[in-house]
This record gives C-alpha cells, sequence and structure tokens, in this order.
C-alpha cells in the first residue's frame, strides 16, 4: 500500500517535471529566435525582462503542483498506520478499555 502511494506520487511529480521541462525547452528556443531578430538592444533587454518574468511565474506554479501532490501523498501515507493500527483490536480479538468498562 505504502509502495502504492510513492509510485503513484513519483509517477505524477515525474510527469510535471516532463512537462515543465519540454515547456522550457520550448520556451528558451523560442526566446532564442525572438532575441536574433532583435535590431535595439533596449528591446532585446525587455524581451529577456519578459522572458524571465513569464519564466519564474511558470515555475512557481510548477512548485506549487508538486507540493499539492506531495501534500496529497504524505496525507495518504499518514492514513496507512492509523487505519492498521485502529484495526488491529478488532484484528486480535482485543476488546478496547471502554467496550470492557460496557460489559
Amino acid at each position: 500500500m505504502i509502495a502504492d502511494i510513492n509510485k503513484s506520487a513519483a509517477e505524477k511529480l515525474i510527469a510535471v517535471q516532463t512537462e515543465y521541462m519540454t515547456d522550457l525547452f520550448n520556451t528558451g528556443q523560442a526566446q532564442i529566435l525572438a532575441l536574433s531578430s532583435v535590431r535595439e538592444p533596449k528591446e532585446g533587454f525587455e524581451l529577456q525582462i519578459k522572458f524571465f518574468k513569464e519564466l519564474d511565474a511558470k515555475l512557481a506554479n510548477i512548485a506549487e503542483k508538486e507540493m499539492t501532490m506531495l501534500s496529497e501523498a504524505k496525507e495518504q501515507l499518514i492514513d496507512v498506520p492509523e487505519t492498521n493500527i485502529s484495526g488491529m483490536p478488532d484484528m486480535y480479538g482485543i476488546a478496547d478499555a471502554t467496550t470492557r468498562k460496557n460489559a
């Protein structure tokens, strides 16, 4: 069960990272093409500023997605021992303290 949660989380993170790296490569390539046609240094500087602002926003978005995925995986992993521990008395035929008092 824990291995499945870890595997699922890893697959999701890898997919997000792959998407990000592909986008980063394509965006960088487009930026190089745009800069190669620039005639004025000021225009090139403005293109670079725009590029890095967009890159920063994309990176922040990816980081947020990854944190959400990791938080979800963490919650699932926390539930595993809690579920197993709560089922132990039933599994071993042990009555809890409240059941004994009422009997």
